[in-house]
């Protein structure tokens, strides 16, 4: 999958988002200072060459960080090669990108009850969105991960990662 930029956008929304279609439209919403909404499906060949992602990178992405509020010069911006982990936090947690590889593979499971390590399996998958939750929470972002109402239907695959750009929440208002 190849990023693309849409240009400017209010709300970034990803819903079932296999592999790293999660992570291209987080990066299209830190590109313009949206706010967003993906609720990420398969991770397992997140980065995998020939996979749903980009060649896999261990490095910081080179995204822009912080924008002053209102400016959409973020837009102009191309897209960047994805890396792995996305954070900080995960980055310093994993040694390897081959490690990063594994746990996303650990995490990439969508029958709960017929596997012997499902608890384990969703400790991985959790990882990984908490990783791109707090990639975007680095990037100025007021963020959330959640599961959809339902999630008793489909366990593994009902996370959402919701954000808003810091800037643009008052002070006080919730």
């Amino acid at each position: 999958m190849a990023a693309v930029d849409f240009g400017a956008c209010d709300v970034a929304l990803a819903l079932h988002a296999c592999g790293a279609a999660t992570d291209h439209a987080l990066q299209q919403a830190q590109r313009t200072r949206a706010a967003f909404v993906v609720s990420p499906c398969c991770i397992g060949k997140l980065g995998a060459a020939g996979g749903q992602g980009d060649p896999p990178q261990l490095s910081t992405p080179a995204v822009p960080s912080t924008l002053a509020a209102g400016e959409q010069q973020a837009a102009a911006v191309a897209p960047q090669p994805l890396s792995y982990p996305r954070s900080r936090w995960l980055r310093q947690g994993l040694a390897s990108l081959p490690d990063f590889l594994l746990l996303a593979q650990a995490g990439d499971i969508s029958h709960a009850g017929a596997h012997s390590h499902s608890q384990l399996a969703r400790l991985a998958k959790t990882s990984i969105e908490l990783d791109r939750a707090q990639h975007m929470a680095e990037a100025g972002y007021l963020t959330a991960l959640t599961s959809c109402v339902l999630q008793q239907l489909h366990p593994f695959k009902s996370d959402v990662i919701v954000g808003v750009p810091a800037e643009g929440v008052e002070e006080g208002s919730s």
